[in-house]
């Protein structure tokens, strides 16, 4: 089951970071923290999506934020899918979960990579967890899917910014048809920004500003609505999770 549609087109933003301190160089906080600001300042909220939570450099900010920022977890082959096992994936679904939310930070969502996700899922209702952000997709089916127990999937619809051999006028373009497509149809498009992309590419942070104020147009003009993943989640599941939980939910 495909999620409802409404007059007001959505765009879901997450931002996808890379190890804050890398082997053999220098940390990288500066990226998080000069992405955070661009956001905020155009008070556009997003699902922070950080290699390592431990330490982040952004937890204190998105927890006093009023703009409605979130954490989302990376779920790799280390913990996550088939080869991890039901044990495993418990363990660490809880763990990181709890780390998160005593930094008060909200948590809903878990970001796949490279991993599939299709059992377990009464675990992530068991964890307050009710979305799972899958891969970049292409095609016409990119809308969020009703997967069980309230559990909801979402393709990424793009990835920003664009690939560095991508002229600036083709990456304008192709976002805004994007938006084009997500205003007219009032479906969901879910933007991710590739801080790897960013810091490699030195033009890419001043192109995503100009992607980022295209957005920000379009929802001061009513015609967009922009959330984090916790917040497509909350507008998707329309009843108590809890109730839906009691009969699925077992032992870890």
């Amino acid at each position: 089951m495909t999620g409802p549609t409404s007059s007001t087109g959505k765009v879901v933003l997450s931002v996808d970071l890379p190890a804050e301190t890398a082997p053999g160089s220098r940390p990288r906080q500066g990226l998080a923290e000069k992405l955070f600001q661009m956001l905020e300042t155009r008070r556009l909220p997003a699902s922070w999506v950080p290699r390592n939570t431990q330490p982040f450099s952004l937890s204190h900010r998105l927890a006093t934020t009023p703009n409605g920022h979130d954490l989302a977890l990376l779920g790799d082959p280390s913990w996550v899918g088939k080869s991890a096992g039901r044990t495993r994936f418990a363990r660490e679904l809880s763990a990181r979960v709890e780390a998160a939310r005593a930094a008060n930070l909200h948590v809903s969502a878990i970001a796949l990579e490279d991993v599939e996700l299709d059992d377990h899922l009464d675990l992530l209702v068991k964890n307050r967890v009710g979305m799972i952000r899958g891969r970049a997709r292409t095609g016409t089916n990119l809308q969020p899917q009703s997967v069980r127990f309230g559990v909801w999937f979402t393709p990424v619809s793009a990835v920003l910014p664009r690939p560095v051999e991508w002229s600036w006028l083709g990456n304008t373009w192709s976002l805004r048809q994007t938006i084009r497509r997500t205003i007219r149809s009032g479906g969901v498009a879910h933007l991710v920004i590739d801080g790897t992309q960013v810091e490699a590419n030195p033009t890419a942070m001043g192109d995503l500003d100009l992607a980022l104020a295209h957005v920000q147009r379009q929802r001061d003009k009513g015609a967009l609505a922009v959330m984090s993943l916790s917040g497509l989640a909350a507008t998707l599941i329309r009843q108590p999770m809890a109730k839906k939980a009691t009969s699925i939910l077992r032992a870890a």
